[in-house]
């Protein structure tokens, strides 16, 4: 049986990131929906291939739909990682979105973030220091 899914995709120089939109109901959110919205737009996001980040608004999103990927082969959806700035203790909460293999291991997606080593700008006057132990991937369910 085919499934058909609702993809967005995202331009990043000369390649254009594709991944699986975490669930929405065209209802509304509830109470108990597992995928809450969290953030505000516009999002950090970061291209792990060039190790760029940068600010993307609803706009810049472009929405198609995919057939789903076979069991057994890696589908890519969207992956939230939560962070502190660790610039003399700055302590500052952030967050950036990335895509990944939806069956990655979360500390894998972290330390692949931390190899990316993205200049961001903390709220301070100082670029955002990154520490694996004060971050935390999580999926976003799709």
């Amino acid at each position: 049986m085919t499934e058909i899914r609702r993809v967005g995709k995202l331009p990043c120089g000369e390649i254009e990131h594709g991944f699986v939109l975490p669930r929405q109901s065209p209802l509304g959110i509830f109470d108990d929906q597992q995928s809450q919205p969290k953030g505000t737009w516009p999002i950090a996001f970061l291209c792990l291939p060039h190790g760029l980040a940068w600010q993307v608004t609803p706009d810049m999103i472009h929405l198609d739909t995919v057939q789903t990927v076979p069991p057994g082969l890696h589908e890519a959806s969207v992956w939230q990682v939560e962070y502190e700035c660790a610039h003399n203790n700055c302590g500052r909460h952030w967050t950036i979105y990335t895509k990944h293999s939806t069956d990655a291991d979360p500390d894998y997606v972290v330390l692949r973030v931390l190899n990316a080593n993205p200049t961001i700008q903390c709220e301070g006057e100082h670029v955002v220091v990154f520490d694996r132990y004060r971050m935390k991937a999580q999926h976003l369910e799709s």
